[in-house]
C-alpha cells in the first residue's frame, strides 16, 4: 500500500470517528433535552414540591425564581421572619457518570417580617469531593414568599461512589438561624 494511499485511509478513518462522535453528541443533547422538559412537566404537574427524602431524578430542571408568592399564605404564630424549606434533604441515588445534577431547595419565609439570608450557604462536604457553586435567587425574601437555592454539579470516572453535601443557610429567623440542608448522590458508571 503507498503511503499516499495509507494517508488518505487514514484521514477517512478520522473524518467517519468525527461524524460518529457528532452524531453521538446530538444524540445525547436530543435524549438530555426530552428528559429535562419530562422533568418540567412532572415538576409542575404534582403542584408539590415537596420531595422528603426519596430518590430525585439527576436531572431535573434548575428552578430558578425570586420571591415567588406562596398559594394560600398564613404566617406562623409568633412575630419575626421563619425559614421553611422543602425539601431539605435531595437524594439522587445511584447517577451515571457526567449526567449534571441539578439540586434545588424551596425557601420560604413562612413569618411575618422579612427573612434576610445571611452570605451565600457554606457547603460542607461530608464524604466525596468537589463541592458545587451554590447560587442563591434571592437574599431577601418577603414574607409569604419563597426563592431557591441551587447548585449543579456532576461527576466523572476517578469520581465514583457516594457523596454527601451539607449546606449551611444562615438567616436572620430568631428560632432557626442555621438551617441544615443535605445533598446525597451515589456516582456510577454508564451501563
Amino acid at each position: 500500500m503507498s503511503t499516499q494511499h495509507s494517508e488518505h485511509h487514514q484521514r477517512s478513518r478520522a473524518a467517519r470517528r468525527r461524524k460518529n462522535a457528532w452524531t453521538q453528541n446530538s444524540l445525547v443533547w436530543i435524549v438530555g433535552t426530552v428528559v429535562a422538559l419530562l422533568g418540567v412537566i412532572i415538576l409542575f404537574s404534582s403542584g408539590n414540591s415537596k420531595t422528603g427524602n426519596r430518590k430525585l431524578p439527576a436531572n431535573q430542571p434548575a428552578a430558578d425564581f425570586s420571591n415567588r408568592p406562596i398559594p394560600d399564605f398564613t404566617p406562623v404564630a409568633g412575630e419575626g421572619p421563619r425559614i421553611q424549606v422543602s425539601p431539605d434533604t435531595l437524594d439522587y441515588g445511584d447517577v451515571e457518570y457526567n449526567v449534571p445534577v441539578n439540586a434545588v431547595f424551596y425557601v420560604r419565609n413562612v413569618g411575618n417580617e422579612t427573612l434576610i439570608i445571611q452570605e451565600t450557604p457554606q457547603i460542607e462536604v461530608v464524604k466525596g469531593c468537589c463541592p458545587p457553586q451554590v447560587l442563591v435567587s434571592s437574599k431577601t425574601i418577603p414574607s409569604g414568599t419563597e426563592s431557591t437555592i441551587s447548585m449543579t454539579f456532576s461527576m466523572h470516572e476517578g469520581m465514583d461512589g457516594f457523596h454527601e453535601f451539607r449546606l449551611y443557610v444562615r438567616t436572620n429567623d430568631p428560632v432557626q438561624p442555621v438551617k441544615e440542608l443535605k445533598v446525597l448522590s451515589n456516582w456510577i458508571p454508564p451501563a
